[in-house]
């Protein structure tokens, strides 16, 4: 299925909360306007809709006890650095925050249990 017979099951579908939804076997995510900053990228309408593919990790470096830096080899998501103020420490950010908490727990669930820490220290 695809062009306009999958937008349609994908647009009527139902989505749990986190706006994930499952359409033959294949894994979307709806994005509204109101979720980012560019309504030009919507093109007159109110959501977006994105196939959920695997992230490709690329190794960045490995220290002495194993852990690894990490980088994904493409962009994965699009969220303002800070909601409040355009002062705060990158330490105290919106975006380190979300990363470390929202964003985390969404790409690496239970599957992933080894992956310990967080995302973005500092």
């Amino acid at each position: 299925m695809t062009g306009e017979e999958l937008t349609d099951e994908i647009t009527q579908a139902n989505y749990d909360k986190a706006g994930d939804v499952w359409v033959n076997g294949v894994k979307f995510r709806s994005l509204s306007r109101t979720d980012t900053d560019n309504s030009d990228y919507f093109e007159g309408g109110d959501y977006r809709y994105f196939k959920w593919e695997k992230i490709r990790w690329r190794v960045l470096y490995q220290d002495e006890s194993g852990i690894l830096t990490a980088m994904a080899d493409q962009g994965l998501d699009c969220k303002k650095y800070e909601e409040e103020s355009s002062t705060v420490s990158w330490r105290y950010s919106t975006l380190r925050n979300w990363l470390n908490d929202t964003y985390y727990s969404t790409a690496f669930g239970s599957e992933q249990s080894n992956i310990k820490g967080n995302l973005c220290y500092g």
